[in-house]
Formats: structure tokens, C-alpha cells, sequence
């Protein structure tokens, strides 16, 4: 193996456009300004894993962003740009529900531009997750997922320590399985 021998070599190898569209991760920048709805950009990845294929503005961006995260992770959500506006960096597995493919998984990491002063502005990528999840998930032949979501949202790191989860309903104390061991 031929060792390089700079930096600008290795930069001449690296092609970070293809490995990053190959990875399938998109950029995105949050603005929330001092007065005002919240404004969210995107670069072509972004919208081609968010499934946004018409012409938004990026108050609208935002608001179809931010109304896909599955309810029961809004306000986790809400805590994480929270602490970026801490000027904390963060990062964030989520269930977010796509136009076209229904339920997905997406992972998210940001920090804090501090040049913009206008407000808050929070940068970071968005790459969707669930097919690696699923993966994981179907390789595991000792247990059979029966809701695949549900499981997805509890952790998947459940099954590496449960023979089974199951799920009550707080309004009618249904019983739902989540999965359990197989025999």
C-alpha cells in the first residue's frame, strides 16, 4: 500500500460529495428568528430524503419537517434544539413519517452557527436510518417482531435484552406485543 505522503494527496482521493451522497445524508440549516416563523433549508439530499419533491418556502419546509416527527418524540425533539440554542451540539433517532415510504427512522446531528445574529440559527445533517434498523432487526432470528414501528420507537436494544415487550393502552388497558422470543 502506498503511503501518502500530504495532506493535499489524500485530499485529492477523498471525494466528500460522492461519499456523502453515496451515504445518502443530507444538510440542512434551521434559522429561528427573533420574530417570526421558523425557517428551514435544505440541500437536494435533504429534500430527496425528506421526500420533498414541490417548490416550498423554507417556513413551509420547516412546518412539513417538523409535523412528520411521530408525537411521542415532539417533545424530545423540542429539547434538543433547546440545547442547541444552548450552544450545546447534539444528536437525535427519531421516527418521522415520509410521504411515500410511511414510518422511517432518521438520524440527526447539529450545533450552533454563531455568526448569525438575527436569532438562533442550527446547522447540521438528516440521514435516514431505517433500513440499517431493519436490518439489524431481521438478522436477529431468536424473536419475532410484531410491530415493527412500536419497536423502532421503544429501541431496538429492547430485543437484545427482553424475551418480549408488550405495550399498554393507558385509555382502555389493551395489551399490544411488541415482540417476544421465538420458541
Amino acid at each position: 500500500m502506498e503511503f501518502l505522503k500530504n495532506q493535499d494527496m489524500l485530499m485529492d482521493i477523498i471525494d466528500k460529495t460522492d461519499i456523502i451522497s453515496k451515504m445518502k445524508v443530507g444538510f440542512w440549516v434551521i434559522e429561528y428568528p427573533e420574530e417570526g416563523q421558523p425557517r428551514m433549508y435544505g440541500d437536494p439530499m435533504m429534500h430527496l430524503i425528506m421526500g420533498n419533491d414541490k417548490e416550498m418556502s423554507p417556513e413551509e419546509m420547516h412546518q412539513f419537517w417538523f409535523e412528520r416527527i411521530d408525537s411521542t418524540y415532539v417533545q424530545m425533539i423540542e429539547e434538543a434544539i433547546n440545547n442547541l440554542k444552548k450552544n450545546y451540539t447534539t444528536e437525535a433517532r427519531y421516527p418521522w413519517y415520509h410521504p411515500k415510504k410511511g414510518w422511517t427512522f432518521v438520524r440527526c446531528g447539529a450545533f450552533r452557527d454563531e455568526s448569525y445574529k438575527a436569532g438562533v440559527r442550527i446547522k447540521g445533517f438528516h440521514k435516514d436510518v431505517t433500513e440499517q434498523m431493519e436490518l439489524e432487526i431481521r438478522e436477529d432470528d431468536k424473536h419475532k417482531v410484531v410491530d415493527l414501528k412500536k419497536l423502532k420507537m421503544y429501541s431496538p436494544y429492547f430485543i437484545e435484552m427482553c424475551d418480549e415487550l408488550f405495550e399498554i393502552d393507558a385509555v382502555d388497558f389493551t395489551i399490544r406485543t411488541i415482540f417476544y422470543r421465538k420458541l
